[in-house]
């Protein structure tokens, strides 16, 4: 199996879109997409290393698998963590050709193009002329079934909770964790034990 490796290459895209961003590749005028073609051309198999946001996980991997059902020659080996692990493995060298971040933050921080702010070590991992930004993360209240404390907004929550709007915005943002209290108080407003708050399932 030929493998395409590209440290000094890589592509962001969002997971939406993957699956045309992925099918583009073909077509595109980048190294590592012409590499791909020829590759494909010449009959030779291809291996794409991608790292993503965990969080992008199960679509990826619903993606890939259409991907190389149409694409036999093309197969995919992910690396799925926090979009800062998976920054700082391909700034240490780790070989990588298609990066798909959760935030702008660790993108800027491998693109030489980005403000010396951000890209304060002045990386240059990204190819700026494949670099799209396709989503944008919305936080979405979600209640129980009913509604049974008619909970319709953030500020109400936060109401109900006897905290600031401005802690509630730390914990959408992953800026801040809700305190043990915090945490006892949201799993008795939702009628859940702690345990399935934290997990995201029933018990």
């Amino acid at each position: 199996m030929k493998k395409i490796s590209r440290r000094s290459f890589l592509t962001v895209c969002g997971a939406a879109a993957a699956a045309a961003a992925l099918t583009a590749c073909g077509g595109s005028a980048s190294s590592t997409a012409s590499s791909t073609a020829a590759s494909e051309a010449a009959g030779e198999s291809v291996e794409l290393i991608v790292f993503a946001a965990a969080s992008l996980t199960e679509t990826l991997n619903a993606i890939a698998q259409d991907y190389s059902a149409e694409n036999p020659g093309v197969t995919f080996r992910f690396n799925f963590d926090s979009s800062g692990t998976l920054k700082t493995q391909i700034q240490e060298g780790a070989d990588c050709d298609l990066f798909l971040s959760a935030g702008q933050k660790q993108m800027n921080q491998l693109d030489i193009t980005a403000s010396a702010d951000v890209n304060t070590d002045g990386l240059d991992f990204v190819d700026p002329s494949t670099r799209v930004d396709l989503l944008e993360n919305k936080v979405t209240l979600t209640v129980p079934e009913g509604n049974p404390k008619g909970i319709e907004s953030f500020d109400q929550l936060a109401e109900l909770l006897d905290v600031s709007r401005q802690a509630v915005s730390k914990w959408e943002s992953g800026a801040a964790d809700p305190s043990t209290s915090n945490l006892l108080a949201l799993a008795k407003l939702y009628g859940v034990s702690a345990t399935e708050l934290l997990s995201g399932t029933e018990t």
